[in-house]
């Protein structure tokens, strides 16, 4: 009996044991437990409120769960030197090389975008989303960096080596010289075939380079810019085109001088397609201090009067007609006041410095080149450039349609004695003159026959009434009588300009 009880009595006492230790084991399991469960959540709070990367966020190989973007960023960074230590790119071409190491070239990552995408990407994230990242059983962010350069310090070496590179195209060219004659006039500079960089197709193999071989040896690539106008265009496009000659008559040595001096201004000019040209811009003001004489011009009350340049609208007639006669065009002419002695009606040009100009445009795709000179009494003005078609000529016909009778002059009693002082004297300031209307044409023909009738303008040349003054005083008997200057400076080389202002003396005819 007594053994029985004892024998039960241990056995309690061993169960009891084994409950104890089974508890405390569930004690600390619990414990255990809830300490994990406290860490996790405040991993999964700090991931989830995005204060630090998540677990998974690995970028240029170096994992970053858990950093701040601080700290993310100064890991990548400090990866990433290797990688720019490394970078030492050789441009060439030909013979000539040249090497750009990282700092030079400004290259930079993405390293700080790329946290900032996955700090992005964590934003999103649900609480959920956040544990499976924490237990490791969602899925990472992972990423190599990028590099990149900075554009201006690229452009600055691409500045630098263009010097050696670029060829810069030039365009076939015609030295001109006015001076010699025939083909000795004309020398053909042959064009040059033009060389640049490719800067795009450079920029995308630098940036190739920098993420796959950073030391690789680039050659510089680069296009061809063909020129537009060839030597051989030139050789058989230029031959005389038009030429136009007027003579000067009994035109004094001061007028001659003049005609040759404003036309020397356009001997030699080279006029380029689109290029339009300004008769008074070339010769710049007809003044003495610019070497210019007196000679006759067409005053505002139609009186010939002495001043410096006179003659000059014989220049600009001529280079006019030129023009003409090579079938190109005028954009700015005016007729004068009456019609000049030296060119059929309608094909006059005046110009007057400040007032009216004459301007002509080059409206062809090639250049043409004018001579100009005078031998004895001709004005000549040539213009070379493309020809004609074959076959084609060019001739100028002035048609009149109307003629208005001049009046008798009027008498002006001189009693200022500007002109004549008595009553025997006369003196024929202003000359009547008919007056005109004219239509100019420009006929076109191929092989003889005419194929087209281009009417230039109408231009109505006023009558002009003249004026004659007599002197008022009565001769006395001691005082001999002279030879009255009736038609004192009357000729028709006076230059005329359309400029009508009431007799003040401004834009006198030239």
């Amino acid at each position: 009996m007594n053994k029985f009880r004892f024998s039960s009595t241990r056995k309690k006492r061993k169960y009891r044991v084994r409950n104890a230790k089974a508890l405390i084991a569930a004690g600390v399991t619990l414990v255990a437990v809830i300490v994990a469960v406290i860490v996790l959540n405040i991993q999964i709070g700090r991931s989830y409120e995005s204060q630090v990367l998540h677990r998974g966020v690995v970028i240029e190989g170096v994992e970053l769960g858990g950093k701040t973007p601080q700290e993310a960023l100064a890991l990548v960074q400090e990866q990433e030197k290797a990688r720019l230590a490394e970078i030492n790119l050789t441009l060439t071409f030909e013979e000539e090389s040249w090497n750009f190491d990282a700092e030079s070239l400004g290259v930079t990552s993405d390293a700080q975008a790329l946290i900032d995408q996955a700090f992005s990407q964590a934003k999103e994230m649900s609480w959920f989303d956040h544990l499976k990242m924490v237990l490791g059983f969602g899925q990472g962010f992972s990423s190599p960096v990028t590099f990149s350069y900075d554009e201006e310090k690229v452009d600055a070496i691409i500045t630098q080596v263009a010097e050696k590179v670029n060829v810069p195209m030039q365009n076939a060219k015609m030295e001109f010289d006015p001076n010699k004659s025939g083909s000795e006039m004309f020398h053909v500079v042959a064009e040059v075939q033009g060389r640049q960089i490719d800067t795009e197709a450079l920029d995308t193999n630098i940036l190739s380079a920098l993420m796959s071989d950073p030391q690789a040896q680039l050659e510089i690539p680069t296009k061809t810019i063909e020129p537009t106008l060839l030597a051989s265009d030139l050789q058989k496009t230029t031959k005389l085109r038009g030429r136009f000659v007027t003579n000067l008559g009994n035109s004094s040595a001061a007028r001659t001088h003049n005609v040759k001096e404003s036309l020397k201004q356009f001997n030699g000019m080279v006029v380029n397609p689109g290029q339009e040209v300004s008769f008074n811009d070339t010769t710049g003001p007809r003044t003495a201090e610019n070497g210019y004489q007196d000679a006759p011009l067409i005053a505002s009350d139609k009186s010939l009067q002495d001043g410096p340049g006179g003659g000059v609208c014989q220049s600009s007639t001529t280079i006019y007609n030129a023009i003409l006669k090579a079938g190109l065009n005028s954009t700015v002419r005016a007729h004068h006041s009456f019609p000049s002695s030296y060119v059929d009606k309608g094909f006059d040009a005046t110009v007057n410095y400040g007032y009216q100009d004459y301007k002509f445009i080059n409206d062809t795709d090639l250049p043409f080149y004018i001579k100009t000179y005078v031998s004895g009494k001709d004005v000549v003005v040539e213009i070379y450039g493309e020809p004609l078609e074959e076959g084609v000529s060019i001739s100028l016909e002035s048609e009149l349609v109307n003629t208005t009778p001049k009046e008798e002059p009027e008498i002006v009693q001189d009693t200022e004695g500007k002109y004549v002082t008595y009553t025997d004297e006369k003196k024929e300031v202003v000359l009547s003159r008919d007056g005109y209307v004219v239509k100019a044409w420009r006929i076109w023909k191929k092989d003889g026959e005419e194929i087209k009738r281009e009417l230039l303008h109408t231009d109505n040349y006023e009558a002009i009434r003249g004026k004659t003054y007599v002197g008022v005083k009565e001769r006395g008997a001691d005082t001999p009588a002279t030879a009255s200057p009736s038609k004192d400076g009357n000729n028709d080389n006076g230059d005329t300009n359309p400029n009508e202002n009431g007799g003040n003396g401004e834009g006198s005819q030239e």
